[in-house]
């Protein structure tokens, strides 16, 4: 883990630890980075704030692949951000794009 930049992402707690052991000010907390990242398992995110004594901010992404959602999925995303929040989560990573693949 490669603390150089600040932030490190990570998929477990065991991983955030040591990136904060290596002076990391920052987790982003995620699963199944191979695909770009998507969101962790609630207990993980619980186990990380528990734990570290810095920041965690947590990904809110439902499926791999394009950042173009339905509403249901996005209702899930608004109710996952709320579940961090609740969770003591210091901030969220999200994407979204248009059907076109634009930036909104």
């Amino acid at each position: 883990i490669n603390a150089e930049y600040g932030e490190v992402c990570v998929e477990t707690c065991k991983q955030a630890l040591e990136a904060q052991s290596k002076a990391a000010i920052r987790i982003e907390l995620c699963s199944c980075l191979d695909v770009g990242g998507l969101e962790p398992e609630p207990e993980e995110l619980v186990r990380c704030i528990e734990t570290l004594s810095i920041p965690v901010h947590v990904m809110i992404r439902p499926k791999p692949g394009a950042f173009v959602y339905t509403p249901s999925e996005i209702t899930s995303m608004f109710l996952s951000i709320q579940r961090a929040k609740k969770a003591g989560a210091k901030g969220v990573v999200f994407g979204l794009l248009e059907q076109r693949d634009r930036c909104t």
